[in-house]
């Protein structure tokens, strides 16, 4: 079992917008430090959910004194509504900390992190046959799908340079680790970006972690079929780390927040109220005892 304690981010945020009664769904479970202090300061159940079978096994050793009030899922939050069945109507409020938790980031198995050495798989659920590994995408997509991955989800400038020195070291042998891909990034860069204090492959390991996971679409999948069949006056609380994942969030409730005009000159309701009128941030004491919190970004959303 790891040692690391994964903090939270936007914890007391999260737990402003918590109901009286029913239940709270952590879609994105982790080590389970959310669900803890929803547990700890509340009354209501929790369902928690997670792709990464290792983290349900940490949440439920962390949270086994309150095993009567707590179920456990490995699986997607874009698959709510089959996971919570007949209890989707009891649920009052569901989380979704799109980040990565330490512990994940710090099993060099999972190949999720440059910052340790290890296989380059970065699946969350290493037994998911069904997902390319971050090497297999690495290794064998053509130049064209690599520069479109790269540029896509981690915003790469040098998409192209990085992805000529990939296909030249391919062509001599199969990159394997995390090292080799870290180095292979560090090599290519402007000098400039070697000198900023974020690492040179953090937008290339974004890309395939985002990739490897298909990320972007199951968050896409929980706002366009999830969040519509959620219950009145359940709250849907997202915290995001970066642009790409924000404006999909953004989007989204923004279209459920507004009345929509007909082709036979009707209007649709909105299904939900925007909670926050500014997004969420962390303030500088969190900031200051949780680097991580420092991207973090919150909306938060009400069924109606």
């Amino acid at each position: 079992m790891s040692k690391i304690v994964h903090q939270p981010v936007l914890l007391e945020e999260v737990l402003s917008f918590l109901s009286r009664g029913g239940i709270f769904v952590d879609g994105t479970l982790g080590s389970g430090g959310h669900s803890l202090e929803v547990l700890k300061q509340s009354k209501l159940k929790v369902i928690g959910i997670d792709r990464d079978p290792d983290a349900v096994d940490r949440a439920k050793d962390r949270l086994k004194k309150y095993k009567e009030r707590t179920e456990f899922w490995v699986g997607s939050y874009a698959d709510l509504k089959i996971i919570a069945k007949d209890k989707l109507k009891d649920v009052s409020m569901v989380l979704l900390d799109l980040g990565y938790s330490s512990d994940q980031m710090s099993d060099a198995q999972k190949g999720l992190s440059f910052m340790k050495d290890g296989p380059l798989d970065m699946r969350y659920d290493q037994t998911d046959l069904s997902l390319l590994s971050a090497a297999d995408i690495i290794n064998g997509c053509n130049k064209i799908e690599l520069e479109r991955i790269l540029k896509k989800y981690g915003e790469e400038r040098f998409a192209k340079r990085i992805v000529n020195r990939v296909l030249d070291i391919r062509r001599d042998h199969r990159i394997k680790t995390t090292k080799e891909l870290r180095e292979i990034v560090e090599r290519v860069v402007p000098i400039p970006r070697k000198k900023s204090k974020i690492n040179p492959a953090t937008k290339t390991f974004q890309a395939l972690r985002i990739a490897v996971n298909k990320e972007l679409d199951e968050l896409k999948l929980f706002l366009d079929d999830e969040v519509p069949k959620l219950p009145k006056g359940c709250v849907v609380a997202i915290i995001s780390f970066h642009s790409l994942e924000d404006r999909l969030v953004k989007r989204s409730f923004k279209n459920y927040c507004i009345k929509k005009s007909l082709e036979d000159g009707t209007y649709e309701k909105p299904i939900a109220v925007l909670l926050n009128k500014k997004i969420i941030v962390a303030g500088d004491i969190e900031v200051s005892s949780n680097v991580r919190s420092r991207s973090a970004k919150m909306r938060v959303l009400k069924i109606i």
